[in-house]
């Protein structure tokens, strides 16, 4: 029979996680992860197989939170206008909330790796992507609801100016940009959006 683990899988990913979050792919090295995760390196690459696969692991759980937390209500809405003002004030909620200026564990990715990881950039590209079109598609329900004129490409540049901004946003956060300057930002960006600006 064989031995139980002495630790919780997901518990682990979790404090993963975070310290990726916090300190990068490349600075996260082994020992750290260790002393986080309290486990040794050989259950580490038992469970996860190395630090690339974990990390992988972590940026998809991640990527789920903000599915879930952003971009799923704002897909599956039915209004216009409304729902991309809660998506926005959810977004600002998240973020503008941490303890210490993390930023975006995705954007904080894409700024260290670029794209010398194909793999890793095309799943960031993904959700960014995904966070577009989903902008897009409500602004074409704003439209069909008589809450906003314009054409479709108008409309669709607004939406890639949204998630430009968005990224832009997330990356203040992570160099430490007061928390007011932020939020004029995002209230530029929100009249923006709306078609108020």
């Amino acid at each position: 029979m064989p031995r139980p683990k002495a630790y919780e899988p997901d518990a682990a990913l979790q404090s993963a996680m975070q310290l990726f979050w916090t300190d990068g792919f490349e600075i996260t090295s082994i020992p750290k992860l260790e002393k986080r995760l309290g486990i040794n390196r050989f259950s580490i690459y038992d469970a996860f197989g190395s630090k690339r696969k974990l990390f992988l692991k972590a940026l998809e759980s991640y990527t789920g939170m903000l599915i879930d937390t952003l971009v799923e209500p704002l897909e599956s809405g039915t209004d216009g206008l409304g729902d991309l003002e809660r998506f926005l004030s959810r977004f600002q909620r998240l973020f503008l909330g941490q303890k210490a200026p993390r930023g975006c564990l995705l954007c904080n990715t894409a700024t260290e790796l670029g794209n010398r990881d194909e793999e890793i950039a095309l799943k960031v590209n993904a959700y960014f992507e995904r966070v577009e079109t989903a902008v897009f598609k409500c602004l074409l329900r704003a439209q069909d609801l008589g809450e906003l004129d314009g054409g479709r490409d108008m409309l669709r540049d607004r939406a890639r100016v949204a998630r430009s901004c968005m990224q832009g946003v997330l990356i203040d956060l992570r160099l430490g940009r007061r928390a007011s300057e932020i939020r004029r930002a995002l209230g530029a960006l929100k009249s923006y959006i709306l078609g108020n600006g």
